[in-house]
């Protein structure tokens, strides 16, 4: 009963920001005006989100944990690997909701600098939690994690926008398998030598 309020009070929350973004603009709708709308304290409001522009990304956070959670558990596998197993587990966390006001809260992002910012934060936390994690791979070097964590997180993000934009489905695995014919000749999946070895060889 209490978990079922909590995720009521959420989608309220959650609805009435996007409303008001929508009406008003995301710069100029306060959180104040949110909380009234959702019929809320501003002392609930942020016990839900940090900010008003995080309404935007409600699905996010628990994104951030599905994929860190499968990257955990996957030790041991190869990296390509550990990152597909951790696509679909980011997936698993209600993709329609997720998707389903995608290409409007693209707008808002993109209207809004507020928005964009915390965008950019949220996504370079996802590009940390990555390289982190594949520190446990001893066989990726250090710029080695640092440019697949960047590509892996810049190709979902690219896919994101392509199927959104034409009303596609969103698979960010697909973004994982292209990524590993682009990393196929190297050490990342074949054993052939790092991109570090290539840039700076020991002299």
């Amino acid at each position: 009963m209490r978990i079922r309020k909590r995720n009521r009070t959420r989608v309220a929350i959650i609805e009435a920001g996007v409303r008001l973004f929508r009406e008003q603009g995301v710069d100029e709708t306060t959180v104040e005006a949110i909380a009234a709308a959702a019929d809320v304290s501003e002392s609930t409001f942020y016990r839900y989100f940090p900010t008003k522009v995080d309404t935007l990304f409600p699905y996010l956070r628990e994104a951030m944990i599905n994929w860190s959670a499968a990257l955990e558990t996957t030790k041991g596998l190869p990296p390509i690997e550990r990152l597909r197993c951790a696509a679909r587990a980011m997936m698993s966390i209600e993709p329609n909701a997720m998707w389903a006001t995608a290409a409007e809260v693209r707008q808002f992002v993109t209207s809004s600098r507020a928005a964009t910012a915390r965008q950019a934060e949220l996504d370079r936390e996802f590009e940390l939690i990555t390289i982190e994690a594949l520190k446990s791979n001893a066989e990726v070097g250090e710029l080695d994690r640092i440019v697949l964590a960047t590509a892996v997180h810049a190709a979902m993000r690219s896919l994101t926008e392509y199927a959104v934009a034409r009303g596609l489905e969103v698979l960010p695995e697909e973004a994982i398998n292209a990524l590993e014919k682009l990393f196929a000749e190297n050490s990342l999946s074949a054993g052939n030598g790092s991109l570090e070895d290539a840039l700076y060889p020991t002299q």
